[in-house]
């Protein structure tokens, strides 16, 4: 298309989507601690999660769905203000990461539930691999009969409801 994206706009585009990264590894990280049972851990990642989000609001104006991007560049330029803040912010959210990663792998609970529950592939062993029939990529829906695609409106019932029926 011969479109130039500016470089200060790729370099925005390029924190937006660390910010992204940062509160989705936040999300996964609490969700993993809330499905093994450890509920406190699940608070103190979203606790931590909901900096990364005002970061994205701080930049963006909006904490999830940002809308910054545009054909080419974007909206429009970050203050200086909101950098520094954002900065400051992300500093301290990478010291809450690394506490709550520590006190997750130091917890007894944490590891009794996870550790040994699935046995490591053997360096020998191959992937496994997805085998398909004969001709079942192509054509993934050949061993199903055909349906008529032809619909009419008929009156189901006394209320002259209509209803979608093949036509015969």
């Amino acid at each position: 298309m011969g479109i130039v994206v500016p470089e200060r706009a790729q370099m925005i585009r390029a924190i937006l989507l660390e910010v992204e990264r940062l509160h989705s590894h936040l999300l996964n990280l609490g969700l993993a601690c809330h499905f093994t049972g450890f509920d406190s851990g699940f608070m103190q990642f979203f606790r931590v999660r909901e900096t990364s989000m005002k970061m994205a609001e701080i930049l963006t104006g909006a904490r999830k769905t940002y809308g910054l991007n545009l054909i080419g560049g974007i909206r429009r330029d970050l203050l200086k203000e909101d950098m520094i803040q954002t900065a400051s912010w992300r500093s301290r959210c990478a010291r809450d990461v690394q506490e709550l990663v520590e006190m997750l792998l130091s917890t007894p609970n944490m590891a009794q539930r996870t550790v040994g529950h699935r046995p490591p592939r053997p360096a020998n062993r191959p992937r496994l691999q997805q085998r398909w029939p004969d001709g079942a990529r192509q054509r993934p829906r050949a061993r199903y009969p055909r349906r008529p695609s032809v619909r009419r409106a008929t009156a189901c019932c006394r209320w002259k409801c209509t209803a979608s029926r093949a036509a015969t």
